[in-house]
């Protein structure tokens, strides 16, 4: 059987097709799934009964569970969801006045292992699928509402599970459903450069984040494993080839780290790196978690007022939910999380 939840409503109406439906029902059966949270075929009561049941028979719609959820004094919320194969995945949501920023989960743990995370340190157990994706999104979506900007920055690699992270973002985006405004959806990449190129041809109005965190070949691949397989420079070239296809501006993360990136030595580097691309740097001033060496570098307002001094746009990004490890870098299921 196939989940329906998956699916665009132009690849609906080619299955409901085969079993006789009028394709227009394909609007109205993606309308309930990603509108109106339908999780069963008997809910959609302007299909005819008969409908109903040929829909049931062929195929069904997917579902996630909230294990738990814990809120930070500063009102962001981290969700504990298991997966029909008893798997966790951590989100966090992120609240202002104006705003509610979800950030999503690619993968089943992180097969990248950078130093300063906390998610990297379980390995990979598996990628999520394009319904397990959006089921997050759309789980959170109906117990808070008013969901309006989305980070694919949680736990795992996006372009690593590339296709269903791609199919995830389009069904979110599409009018019918959740109609999430690209403009209004990043994805993180520690730097996989072909699928930087190929994310570049997609017709899509996404952002794009790279989570850089050290300006230096070298320092980089000891922060960050999948450096010694795509160099600095190889993930820069796809990046100078990104913003020529696209001409749209990169947002390079850099986790600030106590005496390992944050000398005088690396912020000369870094700005060498921005200063000749279209790019906004965010410093996240390291969040630490259980079992890390490192330290949370204090020089986070220096770097910004030297890199805004040499014409960079530059942001710090403030710490959110650090209380019940829901920052960056914090997201992490335990066995002992979910009792």
């Amino acid at each position: 059987m196939q989940d329906l939840k998956a699916l665009l409503p132009a690849e609906i109406a080619k299955e409901i097709t085969l079993l006789d439906l009028k394709p227009y029902r394909a609007r109205q059966i993606f309308q309930w799934i990603h509108q109106r949270f339908a999780r069963n075929f008997e809910a959609m009561n302007n299909l005819a009964k008969a409908e109903r049941e040929l829909l049931k028979q062929h195929f069904f719609i997917s579902d996630l569970k909230l294990e738990k959820v814990r809120i930070s004094k500063d009102k962001t919320k981290k969700y504990l969801l298991r997966l029909t194969d008893d798997h966790f995945i951590e989100a966090a949501l992120l609240l202002d006045e104006d705003r509610k920023t979800l950030c999503v989960s690619t993968q089943v743990g992180c097969p990248l292992n950078c130093a300063f995370c906390a998610s990297g340190k379980l390995g990979f157990i598996r990628n999520l699928t394009a319904a397990e994706i959006i089921s997050q999104i759309e789980f959170i979506n109906k117990e808070e509402g008013g969901l309006n900007n989305l980070v694919f920055m949680g736990m795992g690699e996006p372009f690593l599970n590339y296709e269903n992270t791609l199919r995830a973002i389009r069904i979110i985006n599409d009018r019918e459903g959740l109609n999430i405004g690209a403009r209004k959806i990043s994805v993180s990449t520690s730097g996989i450069p072909d699928k930087i190129r190929e994310f570049a041809e997609e017709n899509l109005q996404v952002r794009l984040a790279l989570s850089l965190n050290a300006a230096d070949n070298q320092l980089r691949s000891y922060l960050m494993p999948l450096n010694r397989k795509y160099s600095l420079p190889q993930v820069l070239l796809a990046i100078d080839a990104y913003i020529k296809k696209t001409g749209r501006r990169v947002s390079f993360e850099y986790v600030l780290i106590k005496n390992i990136n944050d000398r005088d030595i690396d912020l000369i580097k870094l700005i060498a790196v921005c200063q000749k691309r279209d790019v906004q740097v965010n410093l996240i001033p390291l969040n630490p978690h259980p079992g890390s060496v490192y330290q949370s570098s204090e020089k986070a307002g220096f770097f910004k007022k030297e890199l805004q001094a040499a014409g960079i746009n530059c942001g710090i990004r403030f710490r959110r939910g650090l209380d019940i490890e829901a920052a960056c870098g914090q997201l992490v299921f335990l066995k002992s999380s979910a009792k």
